[in-house]
């Protein structure tokens, strides 16, 4: 890398390399810019989640709160870090159950930070109802899903699947206009960490939670899993 690029320039090249799935070499594009203006809180942002997306979580998290401290008024920020707070407890092979179970609620207070700030920000919702999903509130997941209904326009897909997820586990039957979502093929897709899911499901899987339930939410994750749109598949933290 060139040590004369101008921040215009890197700020091009990061972009381009996001957009073309180089995570890596975003990684290096934002990090000089954020040496050449450590105050702009957007570069450490844009670094976070490229770091995120490598699964380099602890410096991801690093990354989020530095961005904080600089913007804490960015509805993004608090999503985000409660984004890389759940993957890096998912991956955690030392934490038990309950530990895990732990670093959702916390990240309910974040989520929620996010929507006080922009109740239209659909990542905080989807990531809102992903969280009390795993920490076992499904009533409260389909609360929000009900409260989130209105706001949701291009994460709908997403949206739908968790709440399918929710109805299921709960014992209940899945509710109509989530399960048409759900299984039409024109509906929008958006490519979304299905960590946290996986997680979840072994979690209860472990905790002999009902497998009847279990087998059905399985079927749905392996449906939307295999869904593919425009030469691509879900993208997946692996």
């Amino acid at each position: 890398m060139k040590r004369d690029q101008t921040q215009s320039e890197l700020n091009f090249l990061a972009s381009t390399s996001y957009e073309n799935k180089d995570y890596h070499a975003a990684e290096m594009y934002y990090k000089r810019l954020i040496e050449l203006d450590p105050t702009e809180y957007s570069y450490q942002s844009q670094y976070s989640f490229v770091l995120r997306l490598q699964g380099k979580l602890d410096k991801a998290l690093y990354a989020v709160d530095t961005a904080i401290s600089l913007n804490p008024q960015d509805v993004a920020l608090y999503w985000m870090k409660a984004a890389a707070m759940k993957s890096s407890a998912c991956r955690d092979q030392k934490l038990s159950i309950v530990e895990r179970r732990e670093v959702f609620i916390l990240s309910i207070a974040l989520e929620q930070t996010s929507l006080s700030l922009d109740p239209t920000c659909e990542e905080a919702w989807v990531d809102l109802i992903e969280s009390k999903l795993c920490i076992l509130d499904f009533n409260g997941a389909i609360g929000e899903l009900g409260r989130s209904n209105k706001r949701i326009k291009k994460m709908r897909l997403i949206w739908s699947f968790l709440g399918c997820l929710a109805f299921i586990l709960s014992g209940s039957v899945v509710d109509e206009e989530l399960g048409a979502i759900f299984f039409d093929p024109d509906a929008c897709f958006s490519a979304w960490c299905l960590i946290e899911v996986e997680c979840l499901l072994k979690d209860l899987e472990k905790e002999e939670f009902y497998p009847d339930r279990l087998l059905i939410a399985r079927k749905y994750l392996s449906h939307f899993i295999d869904r593919k749109t425009k030469g691509g598949i879900l993208a997946r933290l692996t």
